[in-house]
């Protein structure tokens, strides 16, 4: 299931890359951080965190776009005070989905393994802390009302 969900929405990440990366959730990352699946008569989705640190999200391509990615977000936001994660800046699908679940821009920096841009996105819950500045281009803190 992660390779049919992050291969479409990644194109611009070289294979080689995206093979290592499949290798290491299979050989450990899965069994180091806490996993959570939608298991709805076969895994529909995933996320996976370490910590306050959200290190995958995905859905199957033919259940996106049906609140599973949601679900599993508001799941983790009811056991958080704080949770963070990183999107690629190529993405704009899922840095859509980030902001208006209500986490915000922090930082924009190069991905060190890639060498592409990466946001890095922070929740803190209904009480969180006030929206960062925004850093970039298209990347504006989402309104009030959707940390609320």
């Amino acid at each position: 299931m992660w390779r049919a969900a992050c291969v479409p929405s990644h194109p611009f990440l070289a294979p080689v890359f995206m093979a290592e990366t499949e290798k290491s959730f299979r050989e450990g990352r899965l069994l180091d951080h806490e996993t959570h699946l939608l298991d709805e008569v076969g895994i529909k989705a995933f996320a996976s965190r370490k910590g306050p640190f959200i290190d995958a999200l995905f859905v199957a391509p033919a259940h996106q776009g049906l609140g599973l990615g949601k679900r599993l977000l508001d799941h983790l936001k009811a056991q958080a005070e704080v949770l963070t994660l990183s999107a690629f800046a190529q993405n704009p699908r899922a840095i859509r989905f980030y902001q208006r679940e209500g986490f915000w821009a922090t930082e924009v920096k190069k991905h060190h393994q890639t060498g592409e841009t990466i946001v890095l996105f922070r929740w803190a819950g209904k009480n969180g802390e006030p929206c960062a500045p925004a850093i970039g281009e298209g990347l504006p803190c989402p309104a009030t009302s959707a940390r609320s």
